[in-house]
């Protein structure tokens, strides 16, 4: 990624940081962040995880840079995530961890949000990318880097959310498209 940030890549960086800022306001825990584009492939109550790992994202679907170094999996189903493309499904831990995306920095120097989050959970592959944004958090991401798959051929509100994702107790779901009304112009 050599080029200018686009038009769409800051809107959806704007989008996320106004969904983190939500999450903030209202203090919510196990918060499950989708854009309107998403696209299940598995259901979220089939996720184990134990309850004394720690974690602060959970990457529910992304596209892997370096395929030729293997994820560390630290527990059946998950791996620790290296470089990936799209933050298209999530899970903030509490919002403590969104108020450390919010303190990150991306609002002073926007860059696509799945290349922020990568770098502050990996020492990123861009030197002045890595300066900016140094890892500090402890991201975990399915196994599986299609458990949730972004289709962006699909109609936004056409996902079947309450019966893949409402199951699951304790989860607030907030969607990057719920927070367009929020986004100036």
């Amino acid at each position: 990624w050599t080029r200018p940030v686009l038009p769409g890549e800051v809107g959806c960086a704007v989008s996320h940081r106004n969904v983190w800022e939500q999450v903030v306001l209202k203090g919510n825990n196990n918060v499950l962040i989708l854009e309107d584009d998403f696209e299940p492939n598995g259901m979220f109550s089939d996720l184990n995880l134990s309850e004394d790992t720690e974690w602060d994202v959970a990457i529910l679907g992304r596209d892997i840079i370096e395929y030729d170094v293997e994820e560390e999996s630290f527990e059946p189903g998950w791996v620790k995530p290296r470089h990936y493309y799209n933050m298209h499904a999530y899970v903030l831990n509490n919002s403590m961890v969104a108020n450390k995306l919010l303190s990150g920095g991306l609002k002073e120097n926007v860059i696509p949000v799945d290349e922020y989050a990568s770098a502050l959970n990996y020492p990123h592959r861009r030197d002045d990318i890595r300066a900016m944004f140094p890892p500090l958090m402890n991201f975990i991401a399915t196994e599986d880097q299609y458990f949730v798959s972004q289709n962006r051929a699909s109609i936004p509100g056409e996902s079947d959310i309450e019966s893949t994702f409402r199951p699951v107790q304790k989860t607030n779901i907030i969607t990057t498209n719920d927070m367009q009304s929020n986004i100036e112009e």
